[in-house]
């Protein structure tokens, strides 16, 4: 398993990511994107090692590799896409309650930052699988 760990490629995704989330909600206080940054870059690790390596091994035939990993991928960016959409339309004044403002935009960000994990996990895995031939 270490010998998979690419961690510049999945460093850069993780700083391009928050940086599309801070354009987007336009937000540069910088405590909750170093914390979200590091979860991209930590349990994209999970993703890719005990889900995506699990599945991917299993699996003998090479072409369902390939498209369990392009499946993978394309729903981890339409997700994201959708998530970010509504961070750059999220509305801070839904309520006068600032918890539930609080709890619905965090809710936004960890569902961003989850298709942002998978993401990575599914391009380091591909990766991974490309330079051992094994898709």
């Amino acid at each position: 398993m270490v010998k998979d760990l690419v961690l510049i490629p999945r460093l850069l995704y993780s700083v391009l990511f928050v940086g599309f989330a801070i354009s987007a909600t336009r937000m540069t206080s910088v405590t909750p994107w170093v914390i979200v940054l590091v979860l991209i870059f930590t349990l994209s690790f999970m993703w890719q090692y005990f889900v995506l390596h699990f599945a991917l091994k299993q699996m003998t035939i090479r072409r369902w590799r390939l498209v369990t990993l392009l499946v993978w991928m394309i729903v981890a960016t339409l997700v994201g896409g959708w998530s970010l959409g509504e961070l750059a339309n999220f509305d801070y004044w839904q309520s006068d309650d600032v918890e539930v403002v609080v709890r619905s935009f965090a809710l936004q960000v960890t569902i961003y930052s989850g298709a942002c994990e998978m993401f990575i996990a599914g391009a380091c895995a591909r990766r991974a699988f490309q330079k051992y031939d094994g898709l």
